[in-house]
């Protein structure tokens, strides 16, 4: 059976007869519906909205909030993911950015009570709350995929769950730093959810003082960006951030921003003053006034073969004054608890969906080890400039086969990316007196899509802890044991939402002196009536020797780009250097580093297509 997720409905398990129910907003009335889920009652509300169509002359404006309605909204469907491209993961896995749209600010609730009486105020009647980001990359995703229900994980948890929607790409982060274009639009909108469930979340039983913010990928990412920003600070207790870390190396200053956008205006074909006085200007109304496909392509063209999207959170401006990392290095944060952690192989899928775009879709196994590693090698050097032989080594030494370049690629990215930069934020907050607790999911689902050798990859450990495996209409076929596995997860993630903390005797707690995780999977758990006991945990950082050897390239400050002591191109083994006729070399002859990194973006299609080129007479040859 081919499985496709299509950006439109969640079907949710519920009763067959769902009568409304109405509260009330600062924004005025609003009218969900109620159902059944675990053999509980649950309200959900859904598509509110709690912006103004970003639009017009708010398309990069701060978010405003949505004012008031007349009468009764009627919160019953959902809304519009935020405009995106289609994304092809794999033929069983496409995920449909058609009906995407720039009116998409949109948020959705599901909690076990409302407050229809005075009494429900009362702090001991009030539900605690999380707040989940969704991830993608900063480019893709929504509250509208179907593994964004927050019903299952809200009934058995007895929590207030809430999914909002946040702009992408371009709309979510185009940085001009002026009013009409302050950069970190993305941000600003998951801040403004934030602010609204302060107002608004008593009249959905919950309780605005009692929110965790929780996040995966990206909204791993964004999670610790809120726990840096002076913004936000006071309006969640908790975090839980999933396979994401503001360590990871995506950030610019506002003025870097600039010389990428204007060479990706003249991509547009939009003319660009030479003044510095009217650039941004002229920048602003190229961008306003552009079609939002037509945006949407061309940041497709600057970055093809690129993961995700060219823009993301930039610092030096309102939401981060501080580069992240020097925030987090100087203590300047939240004090929140976190429960935080990676999965076994969080390089693997995207490995495999970098690959198959270059490859239009072919196979992977067609490509050899030499090109493996062409194609991580320049992935990685859009972040270090150039790939460390000892770094290069410890992953490709010894390496043979096509599957073995392939999983080494897959480690070196999901150490660079997401563990390692994962195990230097535990550290920092461990070190800063946050209650910090740890775990590392390593269970390949029985339905997973993705070839058996990659276990348990990125997004994995979600389907479990939001309840996916309930669903009657994603086509999964779990097993009894994986039900079991996601119902615990479900328990342990709200027992963290409601209490910030677990049995000591069962899940110690992170620390300098004890860094131990929970390793989950199905025999992580042994039930003795009435005990659960947790077995397996692991002690020392997760992959530490690698994440030893990525430490001064992850956690120095962007803005040099380089540790102090610099790896020429004379240390590089040759198998590591791109082939002299497309060299990343000859882009970094500009005096203006940063530039010229963008540039290569666009260059990289060159490279795109004469990898494509030699991997078909390779094929050629074959035949």
């Amino acid at each position: 059976m081919r499985l496709f997720f299509k950006i439109a409905v969640i079907a949710a398990a519920r009763a067959i007869s769902a009568s409304e129910v109405i509260v009330k907003t600062s924004s005025g009335y609003l009218q969900g519906t109620k159902a059944s889920v675990f053999n509980r009652t649950l309200y959900s509300f859904l598509g509110v909205p709690f912006a103004q169509p970003p639009v017009g002359d708010l398309r990069f404006a701060k978010p405003q909030p949505y004012g008031v309605w007349d009468g009764i909204y009627v919160a019953e469907s959902l809304a519009f993911p935020c405009l995106q491209d289609d994304q092809y993961y794999t033929d069983r896995v496409q995920i449909s950015g058609v009906n995407s749209t720039e009116d998409c600010l949109y948020l959705n609730v599901w909690t076990p009570s409302v407050c229809k009486k005075k009494a429900c105020y009362d702090a001991q009647n009030k539900k605690p709350v999380v707040v989940i980001l969704h991830g993608g990359g900063f480019s893709s995703g929504g509250n509208s995929y179907s593994f964004y229900n927050g019903s299952f994980l809200s009934a058995l948890g007895d929590v207030v769950v809430v999914v909002p929607n946040y702009r992408l790409g371009v709309f979510g982060f185009l940085d001009l730093g002026t009013p009409d274009s302050p950069g970190n639009q993305a941000m600003f909108d998951q801040l403004l959810v934030l602010k609204w469930v302060r107002r608004n979340i008593a009249s959905f039983g919950g309780d605005a003082k009692k929110v965790t913010l929780m996040g995966q990928g990206s909204g791993s990412i964004s999670t610790g960006l809120h726990m840096v920003s002076p913004l936000s600070r006071g309006l969640f207790r908790r975090a839980i951030m999933q396979s994401g870390s503001p360590y990871v190396r995506r950030y610019e200053s506002s003025v870097q921003t600039i010389k990428w956008l204007e060479v990706m205006a003249r991509e547009l074909n939009c003319s660009v003053s030479k003044k510095e006085s009217r650039k941004k200007e002229d920048i602003a109304q190229c961008f306003k006034w552009s079609e939002g496909r037509t945006l949407l392509e061309a940041t497709r063209r600057m970055g093809s073969g690129i993961p995700g999207s060219n823009f993301y959170p930039t610092w030096g401006n309102e939401f981060l004054p501080l580069e992240p990392r020097e925030a987090i290095e100087l203590g300047d944060m939240e004090p929140v608890d976190v429960l935080m952690g990676t999965n076994q192989n969080e390089g693997g899928s995207f490995i495999h969906f970098f690959l198959r775009r270059i490859l239009e879709k072919q196979s992977v196994n067609s490509i050899s080890p030499d090109e493996v590693h062409l194609y991580l090698n320049v992935l990685l050097r859009f972040s270090l400039h150039t790939v460390p032989k000892e770094i290069s080594d410890y992953y490709f030494k010894g390496v043979r086969t096509s599957v073995q370049a392939l999983q080494a690629a897959c480690l070196a990215f999901g150490d660079f990316v997401f563990q390692c930069p994962t195990n230097y934020f535990a550290d920092i907050l461990s070190r800063h007196g946050r209650h910090v607790y740890m775990y590392h999911f390593d269970h390949r689902p029985s339905f997973s899509w993705w070839d058996p050798w990659l276990g348990a990859v990125h997004f994995d450990e979600f389907l479990f802890v939001m309840g996916a495996l309930f669903h009657g209409d994603l086509a999964f076929s779990p097993s009894i044991e994986e039900l079991r596995l996601s119902a615990r997860m479900m328990k342990m993630w709200t027992h963290f939402i409601k209490f910030g903390e677990f049995d000591s005797s069962k899940w110690p707690e992170y620390a300098q002196y004890n860094q131990t995780y929970l390793n989950i999977n199905p025999k992580s758990f042994h039930t003795s009536a009435p005990v659960t006991t947790y077995t397996f945990i692991g002690q020392g950082p997760v992959r530490n020797q690698a994440c030893q050897l990525w430490k001064p390239y992850i956690k120095m400050p962007t803005s040099t780009n380089r540790p102090n002591k610099t790896v020429s191109a004379a240390q590089i083994s040759p198998v590591q250097m791109v082939e002299p006729d497309i060299s990343f070399e000859k882009t970094l002859a500009s005096q203006n580093e940063r530039l010229e990194e963008k540039i290569g973006r666009s260059t990289f299609r060159e490279i795109v297509h004469q990898l494509r080129q030699r991997l078909h007479r390779n094929n050629q040859k074959k035949k």
